[in-house]
């Protein structure tokens, strides 16, 4: 990312701003999110490590990442491993025509996500 003087970049603010949104939507439970009934995640904190399971909760994400991040163009969600409670997922696109990379953490049990904007290249 481009930075003058120690200031953001324009396009760096505006990743920020994603992240920061994804974040909010993710941590939403559909039905509970005050956003009507599609808002959000289904209630994972039942997940389980499966294959399937780890397939379907991805899949989940990116349908919630296109539906409600349209900053985030051509979004791809691959998983980057699975740690004890955490399902850990790579997330890129373009923002603002520039490259993007999140890293997001969620925590079956605590039903938290933590989203993290990677600097530099991947």
């Amino acid at each position: 990312m481009v930075r003058l003087l120690g200031v953001p970049s324009q396009n760096s603010s505006a990743a920020r701003a994603v992240g920061e949104n994804l974040q909010r939507v993710l941590s939403a439970t559909k039905e509970h999110g005050g956003m009507g009934s599609d808002y959000g995640t289904g209630d994972w904190t039942a997940f389980e490590a499966s294959a399937p399971a780890v397939d379907a909760l991805a899949n989940e994400v990116f349908q919630t990442v296109r539906r409600y991040e349209p900053r985030l163009a051509e979004p791809v969600v691959e998983v980057a491993g699975v740690d004890g409670a955490y399902l850990v997922l790579a997330v890129s696109g373009l923002v603002g025509g520039e490259p993007a990379h999140y890293t997001m953490a969620l925590h079956r049990s605590h039903r938290s996500v933590c989203v993290e904007l990677e600097e530099g290249p991947p």
